[in-house]
């Protein structure tokens, strides 16, 4: 998978529905909760 570029929080939802609908999840790099850990700044500091 690579980059994800995401136009609304609409979309942002859809995607992280996609991800919590797994049964597993791979990741190289990040443990899940950096994943969301980040989004959630992401999210926060796009609402700024």
């Amino acid at each position: 998978m690579g980059k994800l570029k995401l136009n609304s929080l609409e979309e942002a939802k859809k995607e992280l529905d996609k991800v919590l609908n797994r049964d597993t999840l791979e990741t190289p790099h990040w443990s899940i909760y950096k994943i969301m850990a980040h989004c959630a700044q992401t999210i926060l500091i796009s609402s700024l």
